[in-house]
């Protein structure tokens, strides 16, 4: 039986990133501090040039292009180091957001060659050097979502960055969630980015921004992947709601994601409490539930739940990659403060009934 914390015409609260409607979305625009600035035009105008400046800034890198998507922020960056190199080899993880998500985009519409690093964690300098073929890239996903949110030691990431500048191999960083990641190593974003040529970040995960990616580097290398947005068809009319919400996200989460991180780990504290549940350390604001039951089941009273306590802990009970293994993501979101832990832990209570 369903019982507490039942709310009558109330907003769903999220855990993590918020569902908005067109509605709630242009309300926020309206309140930006830069809705009256003037609209840019083609990937230009005042405030695409004030977010790049921003981002390049807290990456420590000399140049940033603003993107709507992030797959084409990367697939740009390939091709430049294509061009620079006469190189189309991409050593990745399987289950990066390039490989896995993406169903090998990089491979069915870059024709690019990929080598695989990794099974079911980073993967480290000994994968690298076991590869039978140098690379041109290897790019590097900051944390690997789907393996549960982890991120290779310190050292290791230093050393892959150090065997890639021996070798001439370009480092490239899938930093979609590079924001939410800093807090493990107890380092700047520009300190983490240093260790490579090129980094992406996504604007609309950890900063709420409505969509959006930066990519950063050298003014060269930069000015290389500018012509590769156009060829991908990347120059929107205007991106205006895309780069006043990234502003507004700089401005008003950017200083809150230690937060996220520090909340996950409390809560993974917590439900360890639950003997049905086996939950990891998070490493980041993201981290995986495991458990077993009828998936169908858990998923049908999990709605129930989610009406009936007017909350949204996680999208739905799937299969972690490649296996039977039943398992639930959490990710910690801006709004997370509006749920206390022990509403969660009624939810698992009566979920795991």
């Amino acid at each position: 039986m369903l019982n507490s914390y039942r709310i009558e015409n109330t907003s769903m609260r999220y855990l993590g990133m918020p569902d908005k409607s067109q509605q709630d979305w242009l309300q926020q625009l309206a309140k930006s501090a830069y809705i009256n600035n003037e609209i840019d035009y083609y990937n230009e105008g005042e405030l695409v040039q004030q977010l790049e400046a921003r981002v390049a800034k807290i990456l420590g890198k000399p140049s940033a292009l603003f993107f709507t998507k992030g797959m084409v922020a990367q697939f740009s960056a390939f091709k430049a180091v294509e061009e620079m190199t006469g190189s189309n080899k991409l050593a990745l993880h399987p289950l990066s957001h390039l490989a896995y998500d993406e169903a090998d985009s990089y491979q069915a519409l870059l024709g690019f060659s990929g080598l695989s690093l990794g099974k079911d964690k980073p993967f480290g300098l000994d994968e690298l050097k076991s590869l039978k073929e140098t690379p041109s890239i290897v790019s590097i996903e900051l944390p690997l979502r789907r393996a549960g949110f982890l991120l290779p030691e310190w050292d290791s990431l230093c050393a892959m960055s150090q065997w890639c500048e021996k070798n001439k191999v370009h480092r490239h960083m899938d930093g979609a969630r590079l924001w939410e990641s800093v807090h493990y190593y107890q380092k700047t974003e520009s300190e983490v980015a240093e260790l490579f040529d090129s980094v992406y970040v996504s604007l609309y995960k950890g900063l709420g921004a409505m969509g959006g990616a930066i990519l950063a580097g050298e003014n060269d290398f930069i000015a290389q992947c500018k012509e590769w947005r156009t060829r991908f068809g990347g120059n929107s009319y205007t991106v205006f709601p895309f780069v006043i919400s990234a502003l507004d996200g700089l401005d008003n989460n950017h200083k809150n994601i230690p937060s996220y991180v520090l909340r996950a780990k409390q809560l993974a504290e917590r439900l360890r409490e639950f003997s049905q549940l086996k939950v990891p350390e998070p490493f980041t604001n993201g981290f995986f539930i495991f458990l077993s039951g009828d998936q169908e089941a858990l998923n049908h009273k999990a709605q129930q739940l989610n009406e009936a306590m007017g909350l949204k802990l996680f999208n739905a009970v799937t299969k972690f990659p490649g296996s039977e293994q039943l398992m639930i993501e959490i990710q910690i979101g801006a709004r997370h403060n509006e749920i206390s832990d022990d509403e969660i832990c009624d939810y698992f209570r009566q979920l795991l009934e």
